[in-house]
């Protein structure tokens, strides 16, 4: 188990590093901007979500009110689908999530908090007798845990619908405030989203 933790750590160490880079150098650059600027560009980006101040915490109830907002928005342009990003866990603000929707798509990364919540999600997902596929995000950091998720899935008769490698071209992509789709269409990640998209439309 310490070896596994250790290689997990060494494994995550440069995407952490980078991470937290990038966190300081964003907040050097917008401190100065007002709580009211920084809400309008998030809500520009993010016109349906729900606004918590400090320290308050995300609820089902919650979670029912951005959709139903989000179902009137869909209705009134005439959406074909209604795309859900749920939180992670299996909480009430997840199960909020999942109600009622045509599909689950669980995306997972080969790491051990990773392969743990994938497996408590798809059983929450079986409860609920929700169609589930399950996609496996920065899958060239860990092989070996990549076929532990695909033998999880395929014991439980879920579809892995596809692996996205990792690609520093999707940071210089947000850095844009564009996707990686339209940054980079030829890149391999980009192909891999659409690919993706269409197996998820044949299966809705």
């Amino acid at each position: 188990m310490i070896k596994q933790i250790a290689k997990e750590l060494k494994n995550h160490a440069a995407f952490t590093l980078f991470g937290a880079l990038t966190g300081i150098i964003i907040m050097l650059l917008c401190y100065r901007f007002s709580s009211n600027v920084s809400y309008n560009i998030f809500y520009i980006l993010y016109p349906i979500h729900a606004r918590l101040g400090i320290a308050e915490e995300n609820s089902g109830k919650l979670v029912t009110l951005v959709r139903k907002r989000a179902r009137e928005i869909a209705q009134k342009n005439n959406s074909e689908y209604i795309l859900i990003d749920g939180p992670p866990g299996i909480g009430c603000p997840v199960i909020a999530s999942l109600a009622g929707v045509n599909l689950a798509l669980v995306v997972s990364e080969p790491t051990l908090s990773g392969i743990h919540d994938l497996e408590r999600i798809i059983d929450l997902t079986e409860h609920f007798k929700i169609k589930t596929l399950v996609g496996i995000n920065k899958y060239d950091i860990n092989l070996e845990n990549v076929q532990r998720i695909e033998e999880i899935c395929e014991k439980k008769s879920i579809k892995v619908i596809g692996k996205l490698p990792y690609d520093s071209q999707v940071n210089k992509a947000m850095r844009v405030e564009k996707t990686i789709i339209e940054y980079d269409p030829q890149s391999e990640i980009a192909q891999e989203i659409t690919r993706i998209w269409n197996l998820i439309e044949n299966e809705v």
